[in-house]
């Protein structure tokens, strides 16, 4: 099939076709007009011959393709990822990245570490904002941004609640053209502003360093900003411990936070409990400090808190009764050449960073954290 591409995209640069004309085309399956418009994307956002390396389609509990998750490699070097909705028709291309090896081996990475009683089939689950999911033969989901498990029966009750308040779109004819829109877009590069120097070598510190499998991308988080004012900034007094350094310092603050959150491993972090710990951890230290709490889902103050040089501790949330979602730390936002919005954030399950549409989650929260150079 990649030739099969190869070949289709070498006739569309000698002979330019519009959206239209492709969305009509009867030999473009579904899987090649996603892969064609998030190769399409990638090659005019970084202007390089990137090539497709990987698509893997993700399903929903009755087995329908509802996502696509493309790798790309540059000079044999893995080059990022896009992940394609089939949920959002309307802004299918939810997240991306311009480094790494993308979503799919950072769960197979997680799944070697994951419960030994039951491997985990090799089919991945995306039901939407934050659903995103693993099974195993023993009639349970994990999912993998809180791995957090739930019962087949208990995932097929919220599916389907899901689907009676946003039902997947269907005509495949319509998905198509939905994503061809996007095949002229790419990533507006003057539009990127990110907070200088972050995630640099050790200086970040991923959900793996301090406890494998867990719910605690809360205090992760939040470990990750103190170590970006305390060390990468200079300013030691925020996080100062007798003479620890390195990883036995991470630690120790990844400790104190996840106990001044009450966080649970298995079950997570009350979003409240939040800025309460910052203040407690910085407030015992000094008072050089300001938290402030943006207004939720409102995008420009989260760019305003990056423009200002202020991480955001950013919470992606779902309306779900048991609240799915993930802690991020917020360094960067950008736009796309269409207009939509991004952040750009470190989730602590690689080092590099991807985009995440801004209205991706319904319910987005952020907390900006400055702190002086000296303790008051």
């Amino acid at each position: 099939m990649k030739k099969l591409l190869s070949v289709f995209l070498c006739l569309v640069i000698i002979f330019p076709l519009s959206t239209s004309a492709l969305a009509a085309e009867p030999e473009m399956t579904l899987e090649q007009t996603v892969e064609f418009t998030a190769l399409s994307f990638m090659q005019k956002s970084l202007d390089e011959s990137i090539e497709i390396s990987e698509t893997t389609p993700f399903y929903d509990l009755e087995n329908n393709i509802t996502a696509y998750h493309i790798t790309f490699r540059l000079h044999d070097t893995p080059a990022g990822y896009v992940l394609i909705s089939l949920l959002h028709p309307e802004t299918p291309i939810v997240e991306f990245a311009f480094e790494g090896s993308g979503l799919v081996e950072t769960i197979l990475k997680r799944q070697t570490n994951i419960d030994t009683r039951s491997s985990p089939t090799n089919k991945i689950y995306f039901l939407g904002d934050g659903e995103l999911y693993i099974s195993y033969p023993n009639a349970s989901f994990q999912n993998v941004y809180t791995a957090q498990t739930v019962t087949t029966q208990k995932l097929t009750e919220y599916y389907q609640e899901i689907l009676s308040s946003s039902p997947m779109p269907i005509n495949s004819v319509d998905i198509r053209a939905g994503i061809l829109d996007w095949a002229k877009a790419s990533i507006d590069q003057k539009s990127i502003v990110k907070i200088p120097n972050f995630g640099v070598g050790t200086d970040y510190w991923l959900l793996d360093d301090f406890y494998e499998n867990a719910n605690v991308c809360a205090p992760t988080c939040a470990t990750n900003i103190l170590w970006y004012w305390g060390i990468q900034r200079g300013y030691h007094w925020v996080v100062q411990v007798g003479t620890q350094s390195g990883k036995t310092l991470a630690t120790s603050i990844f400790n104190t936070m996840s106990s001044y959150m009450k966080t649970v491993p298995s079950l997570g972090t009350a979003d409240f409990m939040i800025p309460r710990a910052y203040k407690e951890f910085m407030g015992y230290r000094g008072s050089n400090f300001t938290l402030t709490s943006l207004t939720q889902n409102k995008y420009s103050d989260f760019t305003s808190a990056v423009d200002a040089g202020l991480p955001v501790h950013t919470m992606l949330r779902n309306t779900s009764a048991h609240s799915v979602g993930h802690d991020v730390m917020t360094l960067g936002y950008g736009k796309s050449t269409n207009g939509t919005q991004y952040l750009f954030v470190m989730d602590g399950w690689e080092d590099y960073g991807r985009f995440v549409i801004f209205n991706y989650y319904p319910i987005i929260k952020g907390i900006s954290v400055e702190v002086g150079p000296t303790s008051k």
